[in-house]
């Protein structure tokens, strides 16, 4: 077993329990776009910022857009999550945080293992990437024990 395989077989009830819990999470009264990535934000020549593609848009906590696009923004060079959170101003709380980042690394992890949609070669790699980084950024709460109680046994975070 490798150590990525060795780290998901380990913590499979607690990751099970924090996507479980992270439905109840996202609650709440804020207007949500519910899918802000690069490519659905216009920057206009006069200094406006436009969102685009609201077909996700719901209610919830006012974090949960900055917390599910933070993949991305790492992978598009803008720092760590916690630094784009941090420089937000943003401090979800922690036992709030945790099952919210399962339910993305979950989604993304599962979603790239299906095959291409039509016309559409590059999601699933982007999506495996994603993946990548939302799991490191989980395995930094689940192992800081800030979030989710004791620290959880597993690889360290890698870079690849």
């Amino acid at each position: 077993m490798t150590p990525k395989e060795r780290w998901w077989s380990v913590n499979l009830d607690q990751l099970c329990a924090l996507e479980a819990d992270s439905l109840a999470t996202m609650a709440g009264n804020g207007f949500v776009h519910g899918d802000v990535r690069s490519d659905n934000i216009l920057l206009c020549p006069e200094g406006q910022v436009v969102f685009v593609d609201w077909t996700s848009c719901c209610f919830g906590p006012p974090w949960i857009d900055l917390v599910c696009m933070a993949p991305s923004v790492e992978l598009e060079g803008g720092g760590s999550p916690e630094r784009l959170l941090a420089l937000a101003g943003l401090d979800p709380p922690a036992d709030q945080l945790a099952p919210v980042v399962a339910g993305v690394a979950g989604y993304l992890t599962s979603s790239a293992q299906r095959p291409d949609p039509p016309g559409m070669p590059t999601v699933r790699s982007a999506q495996r990437a994603k993946a990548k980084v939302a799991v490191r950024w989980l395995q930094r709460i689940m192992g800081s024990g800030s979030a989710v109680g004791e620290p959880v046994a597993g690889p360290e975070p890698s870079s690849t």
